[in-house]
């Protein structure tokens, strides 16, 4: 059964990198990939972003919190008996863009603009 907040934990706290080499004794590989939730040989369509894999062929999105429920649930059960899942926070976007706020980020600019007005920041920091 779906546990929002134990995929929320393991999409979050846990590396895709060594989940992945776990399950299949193998690195996850760089670029274009094999999807392992369907029978795929002759092409990979699938590639890694960020903490999730998405497969152009099946269309899923998966992050570490998928791949332990399919392939190594015992996994899954010792992690979610190891942490409360009372105490997990979960972010939604809202939550994100009021953090970003808060810090004096105005979302309205560019990210360029954004980054330029940092690195002058900390150059001025670094000078002083």
């Amino acid at each position: 059964m779906f546990n929002r907040k134990l995929a929320y934990y393991c999409n979050n706290n846990l590396s895709l990198e060594e989940e992945y080499e776990d399950i299949f004794d193998k690195r996850l590989p760089e670029g274009k990939m094999f999807c392992p939730f369907h029978d795929n040989t002759n092409t990979p369509a699938a590639k890694r972003y960020g903490n999730f894999i998405k497969c152009f062929s099946c269309g899923k999105t998966y992050g570490v919190y998928d791949l332990l429920y399919e392939f190594n649930p015992g996994r899954l059960a010792q992690i979610e008996m190891s942490i409360n899942l009372d105490k997990i926070e979960m972010h939604t976007r809202k939550q994100k863009a009021k953090r970003f706020k808060v810090h004096g980020i105005d979302r309205s600019r560019s990210m360029l603009a954004i980054l330029l007005d940092l690195r002058r920041s900390f150059e001025d920091e670094t000078e002083e």
